[in-house]
């Protein structure tokens, strides 16, 4: 298996799953699940050579077979554990409007405790800090931007 170094910060533990998610140096998501209260096999997902991820920033908060996280270039990232191709299973959703390039900070997600009746689902929103300090929020259904800042007057 691979060894501690190999690892970039955070290691983030799945809600959904017995399952810890590692991004390695080399850019690759790797997965360790859990098998009968231990740890098993490690899997690793190739990411594409056009996306060089930063950080992952959040696990099975928004879907439960998505893990996000920021790249290089200060877009957010998301991988779908269940795409059947390479263009199903990683999306670039850009950077926010404007020049708010998220920095590679783990997120801190929210999942509303109100069911949208019509659709049966919560909405979840992933609030993320761009490199100038803004707050970004993602929702579930799209991006937007936040009003705050951490700059004072």
């Amino acid at each position: 298996g691979p060894l501690p170094s190999d690892f970039s910060e955070p290691i983030l533990p799945s809600s959904k799953c017995d399952c810890v998610y590692f991004l390695s140096k080399s850019g690759s998501v790797l997965i360790r699940r859990a098998n009968h209260g231990q740890f098993g096999e490690w899997k690793r997902w190739a990411v594409p050579k056009s996306i060089r991820l930063k950080t992952l920033t959040d696990v099975h908060s928004v879907k439960d077979s998505s893990v996000f996280g920021i790249s290089a270039e200060g877009d957010l990232i998301e991988f779908n554990e269940n795409g059947k191709n390479l263009r199903r299973t990683w999306r670039n959703h850009k950077h926010p409007p404007g020049n708010n390039r998220l920095a590679p900070f783990e997120g801190l997600a929210f999942v509303s405790p109100f069911v949208d009746e019509t659709t049966a689902t919560r909405e979840v929103s992933i609030f993320l800090l761009s490199r100038g300090g803004d707050l970004v929020e993602f929702r579930s259904g799209g991006a937007s931007s936040s009003s705050s800042s951490s700059s004072s007057s």
